[in-house]
């Protein structure tokens, strides 16, 4: 089989057993008080992190947690729904190391491997020689998480050499180590007694290897790592690599995706990197445990909780204090032997589950008679490598998707940037939701949101948990191209007539502060959110202005004829005005024109006529806004709560005639400002229209969600009296108890 290389060289690992049985004499002998506490523990904290961010700079800063940022990673288009394979090959060469010529053998060897197998050339990435940088290997890691998917399987394998600063660094020396900070000549003379006395060394050796877990977080070490020596580490020596909790936290984004990763590691001590036992901390809620003296400090706050259901499996090629070996092998072609131990066993079964494969490597590798003993964990070790899971879904009919609208085979995209909005109806209570692996939390309703981006997906899942992270229901959406279910009913025109009386020529109605501004600002976020338009083109081509600033009782009455002329069962209208209303003798409502006499009323707007004029229009919706005093008497017809799954509720609803009010108020004066340049009412119309969180939504949404909590909360933060907002149904202007007023944004 030919002469054998180290991976990393003939590294001389010293055993903490030798430091031990040299000293025990003299700590036996040390009286109870003499212990590295306190400042001393504190100083020794501080040399060790010193030297730690010094020599391995890539642990010094926050972990990468690859989480997936606003859908911005292109990813291949894939063919239908079914999941795939992803591999990632990573091979270093090192120019500031030893040359391990095996690893570039070792990606040749795997590429071939994957491709026989079928991963797909858009979806293995392999990297080797210099090109296998810190950042580069991010890179493909961040782009690999934004693209996997549900059922999906990651293959994850590296070459090349690995360690820890307590194993490296300090090559486990705890005098070597001491050696180094002591003779510093400018050390403090103080800080010299209490670390650096004999007759303290044996204390502070111990507090030294009681401090070896919080500074021995294991590195693979990537293409741009120098270390000066090659027996243990010296100043000039910078490690960049990809840390344990990078890995582990890639891992757990994966499996919260619903994807399975699989781990190939061909390097020294690679049990160290424990990332099973990771795995197990991260779990949702994961059990506390606490005893006298343990830290009370809270999880990193660069940690990744797991809550999906992927599975995780990994391959290592060395126990935790074990070098790796190169091995030439037929054709004296040097590799790794963990890599020539998997190609080996794929010969005779393609696809093994991961304990079929880790019993087939140890046999193979056994054969080899090294020094090196292979390591094997999964999450399941019926996983099987390289192919993909085909589960059915678990109680899909418990969740119901209100956006975007279901098709009975694939729902088209019309948008890359969707909001996916969905309602959880199922038995046990809730504790939270994921929308293509993303944690969301669900409201009281049983509804969670979140956009994403589908221009490239297949399939998107969506996941339901129990408060204690067990799986209540899942649902896969399928994404294509022809839709064969009802979806909103066709819009032809979004108009929008926007009425605002603020100049009053009779004194007894004072000059309002707020409507003209009001009405501008309702207009411009109709068109730019939602596409209305304030210009009308009437049948015979002419236009006309849908804007009317300071309206007499003729403007009025001649642009609702000229509505009732122009519309068509298509156009949706909606209405706004804002001025003074009143109210007479025998409660009749009325809107007051600029024109208007204070002591005549029959120089107002009647109600009556408003309502009319609107059951005469052809148009399919109407929505009346008005923001003025006693606008509740416009109707008296309350809203019902709608019947049904959504979805299927508003492509139904907007099939019927709608005419809608929301008032400013009830029968009741209302403030004029009170909301900054506009008045209470607008505001919180202009603040909910622009954040209400689904693309589509009905007017009854926006008023029970937005609109009025916060003009009550408005209102009654300037004034003791306070106002509400109504919402009412004008079933005698026409409107079907069905339908809906539905908005629709861009």
């Amino acid at each position: 089989m030919g002469a054998s290389l180290s991976r990393v060289s003939a590294l001389l690992l010293v055993v903490f057993v030798a430091l031990l049985a040299g000293t025990s004499a003299g700590r036996a002998g040390l009286a109870m008080s003499q212990r590295c506490d306190g400042s001393c523990a504190d100083t020794l904290k501080a040399w060790l992190a010193a030297e730690q961010s010094a020599w391995f700079p890539v642990l010094a800063g926050p972990a990468e947690r690859f989480e997936v940022a606003g859908g911005q990673t292109a990813c291949p288009a894939r063919q239908g729904a079914q999941p795939i394979v992803h591999a990632i090959v990573l091979a270093p060469y090192y120019r500031h190391f030893i040359e391990l010529p095996g690893t570039q053998n070792d990606a040749v060897l795997l590429k071939a491997l994957f491709e026989k197998r079928g991963v797909a050339p858009e979806n293995l990435h392999v990297m080797n020689g210099d090109a296998v940088t810190r950042k580069a290997v991010l890179d493909v890691m961040r782009s690999t998480v934004a693209c996997a998917r549900e059922r999906d399987q990651v293959v994850v394998s590296f070459s090349g050499g690995a360690g820890s600063y307590m194993k490296w660094g300090t090559h486990a020396n705890a005098a070597a180590f001491l050696e180094r900070r002591c003779s510093n000549p400018s050390l403090a003379a103080e800080t010299r007694t209490e670390l650096c006395a004999d007759t303290v060394r044996d204390a502070v050796s111990e507090r030294f290897l009681e401090l070896e877990k919080d500074f021995n977080e294991h590195v693979l070490f990537t293409s741009d790592a120098v270390i000066v020596s090659h027996e243990y580490m010296a100043e000039g020596s910078a490690v960049s690599g990809i840390r344990t909790s990078e890995l582990s936290n890639f891992a757990i984004q994966l499996q919260n995706r619903g994807a399975d990763v699989i781990f190939i590691f061909d390097t020294n001590y690679a049990e160290d990197f424990k990332l099973l036992e990771q795995n197990e901390a991260a779990r949702y809620k994961a059990r506390w445990h606490w005893q006298r003296g343990d830290a009370t400090a809270p999880p990193p706050a660069d940690a990744i909780e797991l809550f999906g259901a992927g599975e995780m499996a990994a391959l290592y090629a060395t126990r935790a204090n074990e070098l790796g070996y190169e091995t030439s092998h037929t054709g004296d072609v040097v590799l790794g032997e963990l890599t020539f131990a998997v190609s080996q066993a794929l010969r005779s079964n393609p696809s093994p589950t991961i304990e079929q494969l880790a019993r087939e490597v140890d046999r193979t590798m056994a054969e080899q008679k090294r020094d090196q003993m292979p390591v094997f964990e999964a999450t399941n070790p019926n996983l099987r490598f390289l192919a993909t899971r085909d589960e059915p879904q678990s109680n899909p009919d418990r969740i119901e998707v209100i956006n975007p609208k279901l098709s009975r085979g694939a729902t088209p995209i019309h948008d890359p940037q969707m909001d996916i909005v969905a309602r959880y109806s199922g038995p046990g209570p809730a504790g939270f939701a994921s929308i293509d692996g993303v944690n969301v939390e669900i409201d009281a309703n049983g509804q969670f949101r979140r956009p994403v981006k589908l221009e490239t997906r297949g399939e998107l899942p969506i996941r339901v948990y129990g408060r204690d992270a067990s799986l209540l229901a899942e649902r896969r959406l399928l994404f294509g191209e022809s839709e064969t279910v009802a979806s909103l009913a066709p819009v032809g025109r979004r108009l929008a007539l926007v009425i605002a009386n603020q100049h009053y020529l009779d004194p007894a109605f004072p000059t309002l502060r707020t409507p003209i501004d009001d009405g501008k600002a309702v207009a411009r976020l109709l068109a730019q959110r939602f596409g209305y338009t304030t210009t009308l083109t009437m049948a015979s081509g002419t236009q006309r202005s849908l804007l009317l600033v300071d309206a007499t009782k003729a403007d009025i009455q001649k642009v609702l004829f000229d509505l009732r002329k122009s519309l068509t069962a298509e156009d949706q209208l909606l209405i706004y005005y804002a001025g003074h209303g009143q109210t007479d003798q025998e409660n009749t409502a009325y809107w007051v024109p600029v024109d208007g006499d204070a002591s005549e009323d029959f120089t107002w707007v009647r109600a009556f006529e408003i309502t009319e004029d609107l059951r005469k229009l052809a148009s399919g919706s109407v929505l009346l806004i008005s923001d003025s005093c006693y606008a509740g008497g416009l109707s008296r017809d309350a809203m019902k709560a709608p019947v049904g799954p959504r979805e299927r509720y508003l492509a139904k609803s907007t099939r019927f005639k709608a005419r809608q009010l929301i008032a400013s108020g009830g029968d009741e004066p209302v403030q004029d400002g009170g909301g900054g340049n506009h008045s209470l009412f607008t505001r919180a119309l202009l603040e909910g229209l622009a954040e209400m969180p689904d693309k589509v939504f009905t007017a009854n949404e926006l008023f029970a969600g937005k609109l009025k909590p916060k003009a009550i909360e408005y209102a009654f933060a300037t004034s003791a009296n306070g106002q509400t907002p109504v919402f009412y149904r004008m079933i005698q202007a026409g409107d079907e108890p069905e339908s809906e007023f539905v908005f629709v944004g861009k």
